[in-house]
């Protein structure tokens, strides 16, 4: 079963193209690798499928046309602000978009187990190893 699909997937920032045409399908349970070298786009495909910038072609999840709010990525440095909490951490995007800080928590808490976080909700982002602090 087909989860993510990309058709003709393109961006240019300017007369620069940085995608020229990406398609690929993503199974149910696929473990997928994005590889190239710097500038080859890995990011700015990843900035598309978020949502963060709008681009060309088809993608879709589920069958449906994508909207970005399903994904979301941490960029190889992580971006964890100190003075949080890790909850409070992986909450903090949907409370910059007006769900409550309890809505927020309630949410993202079944998450923590998933990422093999369990235990570490309240842990301060220095006591995280590198590899929890990236998922």
């Amino acid at each position: 079963m087909t989860r993510l699909e990309l058709r003709d997937v393109r961006k240019n920032f300017g007369a620069l193209e940085v995608l020229g045409g990406v398609s690929f399908d993503v199974g149910a349970g696929e473990f997928v690798s994005i590889l190239g070298p710097s500038g080859a786009g890995k990011s700015t495909l990843f900035q598309l499928l978020t949502g963060a910038i709008r681009g060309e072609g088809e993608m879709r999840f589920d069958g449906a046309p994508l909207d970005g709010a399903r994904f979301a990525f941490m960029p190889q440095r992580d971006a964890l602000m100190p003075w949080r909490r890790v909850i409070d951490n992986a909450t903090l995007g949907l409370e910059v978009q007006g769900m409550t800080r309890r809505a927020a928590r309630e949410r993202v808490a079944p998450l923590f187990a998933e990422f093999g976080l369990a235990g570490f909700e309240r842990a301060w982002p220095a006591e995280l190893s590198g590899g929890m602090r990236q998922r």
